[in-house]
């Protein structure tokens, strides 16, 4: 009730000489309670109930409680892979994107005193760890704040620095405000780094990487690099870096690169062509997908089916040299691990009709609906994304003509 609420208040101040923060701003301030005590954290939940006024409840409590490891070291516990629960040792399933985007940084800023990390309370996650340790000068955690990290990276890039924000894909989106005035339109050089991009395992439907590149589409001056190896990727930060003129994103997706096949030597221009030249048959895609569609190309030549992978290293301005190629095929099938709404495929379609193209145009993407939890695995091969679906796919269309 109200009396023992301003009674119980009433003690406090005597304490504590004066009110809560929350209780200035017009709240009720209840706490700090237990959080690992359930019968209290009941009772004060219940009691919140009650209310008519707005409460602030103060919950404490220890994050990884009742596991030693998870207590001893709660960010390496954040987000997990497979670890083992006896030794909370990490079961390492080799390299990844992150921690190899965090080395090759850590080998430019040893070669340039202008480069500096930004994140937003992610340095882990997005191995900047190194970084943050070799370079701690250099390294701001602006907290959980995407906007103002924009905001921060163009202030120093106007101060003649080369800032890289390494953020999620999923949280880069908070951010859209900020990327169209204070760095694009200001043609500031910054770099983004983009983790998380397309489907991402384990962290459901919030946190897949779709949406960053249809945003960034409708931003003039902004150029996005999409690697599929770390050696693209390495050189996707070099251009990044040095030779574009405004904001650029390299855009990276969790695990391990995939496998390179033995007659693919990247050669790291706008686009490359993989397979039969003269086929008639195009797939055309980005990023992770590479390796699928690689696949799926020797399969069909296998069953005697010609046809040939587009492959788009950047994927913002498309190189339409790129399109003229397509444009000669009668069948073109873009594959895209992203919204198909404001997309490359789009674009890509609209380039080819200006080019005169009257073939068939086939895009796979995500239509217009968030997706659920699931490992990438799942998720590419329920989209029709992985080689199999590839191969079924372009033979039931071809073969249907």
């Amino acid at each position: 009730s109200d009396s023992i609420f301003r009674f119980k208040t009433g003690i406090k101040k005597l304490f504590y000489k004066s009110s809560t923060m929350f209780e200035d701003l017009g709240f009720r301030y209840m706490g700090p309670i237990d959080g690992h005590n359930t019968e209290l954290l009941i009772d004060a939940l219940e009691g919140a109930k009650q209310a008519n006024y707005p409460i602030v409840l103060h919950i404490r409590t220890t994050k990884g409680k009742g596991y030693d490891f998870a207590e001893l070291e709660p960010s390496v516990f954040h987000g997990i892979s497979k670890f083992d629960i006896d030794t909370g040792d990490f079961i390492s399933s080799g390299t990844n994107f992150s921690n190899e985007f965090g080395k090759l940084l850590c080998n430019f800023a040893a070669k340039d005193n202008r480069i500096c990390a930004v994140t937003a309370a992610m340095s882990l996650g997005t191995g900047l760890d190194c970084f943050e340790n070799q370079y701690s000068d250099r390294f701001f955690d602006v907290g959980i704040a995407e906007e103002h990290a924009v905001t921060f990276c163009s202030g120093l890039a106007k101060g003649g620095m080369l800032p890289v924000f390494a953020v999620y894909s999923a949280f880069l989106q908070r951010s859209y405000d900020q990327i169209v005035h204070d760095a694009a339109l200001q043609k500031l050089k910054i770099v983004f780094a983009i983790d998380r991009a397309g489907f991402v395992t384990g962290d459901g439907e919030t946190h897949h990487g779709l949406l960053d590149v249809p945003f960034l589409n409708t931003i003039p001056g902004v150029t996005v690099f999409s690697p599929t190896y770390y050696s693209e990727m390495n050189n996707s930060f070099v251009k990044a870096l040095y030779h574009e003129p405004s904001v650029v994103a390299v855009r990276i997706f969790k695990g391990s690169e995939p496998e390179m096949p033995d007659d693919y030597n990247p050669t790291f221009d706008d686009f490359e062509i993989y397979g039969d030249d003269n086929a008639d048959i195009a797939v055309v895609t980005y990023g992770r997908l590479f390796a699928s569609a690689a696949k799926a190309v020797k399969a069909l030549k296998a069953d005697g089916i010609s046809a040939k992978v587009i492959k788009l290293n950047k994927i913002k301005p498309i190189n339409h040299a790129s399109v003229k190629i397509a444009a000669k095929c009668n069948n073109v099938f873009f594959y895209e691990e992203g919204e198909i709404s404001g997309g490359v495929a789009e674009i890509f379609n609209r380039m080819l009709t200006e080019e005169g193209f009257n073939g068939r145009y086939i895009i796979k993407a995500v239509n217009d609906e968030f997706v659920h939890h699931a490992s990438a695995e799942i998720l590419l091969e329920e989209y029709g994304m992985d080689e199999n679906s590839m191969i079924k796919y372009i033979k039931e269309v071809v073969s249907g003509e």
